[in-house]
């Protein structure tokens, strides 16, 4: 074979794998720069948390604890992993006493303000509570990377707890997790015994299988909800979905993955499934079984590999973090009645 022909080739080759690698990266955008990401990351935290953006999770519940529920706090920042500044709200338990703390750990693309609404629930049982910014979140270091599945989110609960234990005295700190605040902290538990009690609600087992559900669900069946907040490349993603074949979803999935875990800073993915069976902490799993964007399947998985004490409630006819908007009353028991079990 002529050094032509070679050459040619080559130059096929290279064309046939750099386009839909070019084409994946592109499309990868979307699920880690949500248009929702874009209204509530700050680049500069000096901006503060942007107060017109209200997910439709949040209703009206949207300011601080002094202004929605006239509940005392403190802005608070503490230091994160290599060398960043994670920052949030310490809100004091009603009583001054009280050596218990709460975590919240809010989902991918949100801020400290998506536990908001439990912070009158739990201030009035006596538990301090901790809400943050995530890495790359609302007004925590970042600039504007995304969010990594876990990947990086991890780290930054694990950093949350060392700081109520260290700078609030507290006894014992329980982590409460949403969605990728859900998986991460299984994640982090599995490593960090100074997590006392882990209530998980609509996690993912892995980052490979949620990126299945992902592609597949919005490219074939987009949920309901994805059309109103979804960004331009994710109308076009819905719009070819039904075109695009399984071999190309799979490398859109692989090229997507690589990049989360190399803007996260990590050489690896850990994942929930691979480490529960590691916590020996009190745990609650919780998921919706009408959820369109992480299938009950996960949680169902996750609770199956686990050790006791573990507990599982399936939440009927709820979408993703919607738990609590229909069983409010019930969500908040029997959060109360876990806390006051394990801690």
């Amino acid at each position: 074979m002529s050094k032509l022909a070679v050459i040619k080739r080559v130059l096929v080759l290279s064309f046939f794998f750099s386009l839909p690698t070019i084409v994946a990266l592109l499309m990868s955008s979307s699920f880690t720069h949500t248009a929702w990401y874009y209204q509530t990351a700050r680049s500069d935290h000096t901006l503060g948390l942007n107060y017109e953006f209200a997910s439709h999770s949040w209703g009206v519940i949207k300011s601080n604890p002094m202004k929605d529920f006239n509940i005392s706090f403190q802005e608070v920042e503490f230091d994160g992993p290599f060398g960043s500044t994670l920052r949030g709200w310490f809100v004091p338990a009603a009583n001054g006493n009280s050596t218990l703390g709460v975590v919240a750990v809010h989902g991918a693309g949100l801020d400290r303000r998506g536990f908001l609404w439990l912070v009158p629930h739990l201030h009035k049982s006596n538990y301090n509570m901790l809400l943050f910014d995530c890495r790359e979140h609302g007004v925590s270091s970042g600039s504007l990377k995304g969010f990594s599945f876990g990947i990086r989110e991890h780290a930054d609960i694990m950093s949350a707890v060392k700081f109520m234990k260290s700078s609030y005295s507290m006894r014992k700190v329980a982590v409460v997790a949403t969605s990728q605040g859900a998986a991460s902290t299984i994640v982090a538990a599995s490593k960090d015994d100074n997590i006392n009690a882990v209530w998980a609600e609509n996690p993912f087992m892995s980052v490979d299988d949620l990126f299945d559900d992902l592609i597949n669900g919005f490219l074939d069946a987009p949920p309901s909800w994805s059309d109103e907040e979804a960004d331009a490349a994710t109308h076009i993603l819905i719009t070819v979905g039904g075109w695009i074949p399984s071999w190309y979803r799979m490398y859109l999935k692989f090229v997507a993955i690589t990049k989360i875990a190399y803007f996260a800073g990590e050489t690896g993915v850990v994942n929930a499934i691979d480490c529960i069976h590691k916590l020996h902490q009190p745990l609650v799993l919780i998921h919706g079984t009408k959820d369109s964007l992480i299938p009950i399947r996960h949680s169902l998985k996750l609770f199956e590999n686990a050790r006791e004490p573990k507990q599982l409630w399936l939440a009927d006819g709820c979408e993703h973090t919607a738990i609590y908007q229909k069983y409010p009353k019930e969500y908040a028991q029997r959060l109360t009645t876990f806390l006051r079990d394990s801690l």
